[in-house]
């Protein structure tokens, strides 16, 4: 099942069609439910959104969104390796990449992936930690996360799994390992059919 989607009062000023600062008042009396993320960013369920907008007859414009995943790893072979791969059997997801832990977390509240595919060996902010962040965070926490590893550590493979992640793929991946991952996570079934073959730019992080 894809995340419930979040979003900011920008975001929902668009869809609204009204002025952010409106959007904070109705925040501001209890109208709109929303929480704060740890760096203080207002953040909204798009479901209670829509909700607001029916009940009060407040015109909505919603596109519907394609499911992207972000792949996160500081090697850039590995990055381009798998968006290649992965966009030439499944062009109904959107591949974004990040090639550290800091531009990954970015990455994940931006764009909201419905799947990151985390190294879990990383300068700096690590895919242990990375995989924390996500799954502490309520507006994150339903995003799938899946490790990816040339390491076969089994405390650093164990540390990844405790943090929330669903599974870790070997290095080097398999492609059909690849397509039982999202075949799982994101089944062509719950596309509509005209997403499987629109041809939209890949957008990137990194």
């Amino acid at each position: 099942m894809p995340p419930k989607k979040y979003i900011g009062t920008l975001e929902a000023s668009k869809i609204l069609h009204v002025d952010p600062s409106t959007i904070q008042r109705w925040i501001d009396s209890q109208l709109i439910p929303s929480h704060r993320t740890a760096g203080g960013h207002r953040r909204i369920s798009l479901d209670d959104l829509q909700k607001f907008a029916a009940a009060r007859h407040v015109p909505i414009d919603i596109a519907p969104d394609r499911p992207r995943i972000l792949i996160v790893d500081d090697e850039p072979d590995v990055l381009e390796t798998l968006r290649v791969r992965i966009a030439g059997f499944r062009p109904d997801i959107d591949v974004l990449t990040a090639d550290q832990g800091f531009k990954a977390g970015f990455a994940v509240h931006q764009y909201r992936p419905t799947l990151v595919f985390l190294d879990i060996r990383m300068p700096g902010i690590n895919g242990v930690h990375v995989c924390k962040l996500i799954k502490t965070d309520p507006s994150t926490r339903d995003i799938i996360v899946v490790g990816i590893t040339a390491s076969r550590d089994p405390h650093e493979i164990e540390a990844l799994l405790r943090a929330g992640a669903s599974s870790v793929l070997l290095k080097p991946i398999e492609t059909d390992d690849l397509k039982n991952v999202l075949a799982r996570t994101i089944p062509l079934a719950l596309l509509h059919p005209s997403d499987v073959h629109r041809d939209r730019p890949e957008a990137a992080a990194s």
